[in-house]
């Protein structure tokens, strides 16, 4: 089924967003609803993504990104005690642009954030957590695997405005790096202008553990099957809040083709 203007009941629903055909998709969940939402990125060009969570919903919303080249700006709308589990798996081979603002407008909204890259040319992320109410909740968590001649760029930004006390904002990431020529930026920015919250950030990037790809390899593994064994478990963190089991196969299966893709080469 095609995303456009696409109304979420409960249940799982499965849409496809080809960049070559369209622009402006717009997605709504309708008020005590929880649902499951999986959609995949094709083709190649721009689009515009705007997401709203009613009163009370609860939206779990994954993205699949196996397109050409992607251009992404996404705004999310999050009203009265809704939340968001927002999950990116990017493992196309073209370049990616996302611009993401998470909005949390009214009391009790609550946004989960987790991402997984393989980047292996050209990424440019932007992941947007916009405080705007009081007792929001916030949480980012980005896992990111740069390979020989990928270049990233990954802005993690929480704001709490003034109206907002008794919020919370947090944000990981963490960057895992396959050559020291590699070029991986990570810039963690809180914004906070109220003294009644809390808010936190880390982040963290290197290379593989060389005493890992010993110790695998001494079980018998190659040098190619024990850095794609690496790989697949740090990027399969994302799995861990995804509770439908069919979304949950189907990313598996992804990262585990992709990986072994790249790493067969």
């Amino acid at each position: 089924m095609s995303l456009n203007n696409y109304i979420v009941d409960a249940g799982f629903h499965e849409l496809t967003l080809d960049l070559s055909n369209s622009t402006d998709f717009k997605l709504q969940s309708k008020k005590n609803v929880s649902a499951d939402v999986l959609v995949h990125l094709i083709g190649k060009g721009q689009a515009n993504l705007e997401v709203t969570l009613e009163k009370d919903s609860k939206l779990n919303l994954f993205y699949l990104n196996t397109a050409e080249e992607a251009q992404l700006n996404e705004s999310y709308i999050l009203n009265r005690d809704s939340q968001l589990d927002l999950a990116y798996g990017d493992f196309n081979d073209g370049t990616c642009e996302r611009n993401s603002d998470v909005y949390l407008v009214e009391n009790g909204a609550s946004v989960y954030l987790k991402s997984a890259s393989l980047v292996k040319s050209e990424r440019r992320l932007v992941y947007r957590f916009n405080h705007q109410a009081q007792y929001t909740y916030g949480d980012m968590q980005n896992f990111v695997v740069t390979l020989e001649k990928g270049k990233l760029s990954l802005h993690a930004i929480g704001k709490i405005e003034k109206n907002a006390a008794n919020s919370e904002t947090h944000q990981t990431s963490r960057v895992l790096n396959f050559n020291a020529t590699e070029r991986a930026s990570v810039f963690p920015q809180l914004f906070i202008d109220n003294n009644e919250v809390k808010a936190s950030h880390a982040e963290s990037s290197g290379q593989v553990d060389p005493d890992q790809l010993y110790y695998l390899q001494s079980r018998g593994l190659s040098p190619e099957e024990s850095v794609s064994l690496i790989v697949k478990g740090y990027l399969s963190s994302i799995l861990e809040n995804i509770k439908n089991d069919e979304i949950k196969e189907r990313l598996m299966e992804s990262i585990e083709r992709k990986v072994d893709e790249v790493c067969s080469r």
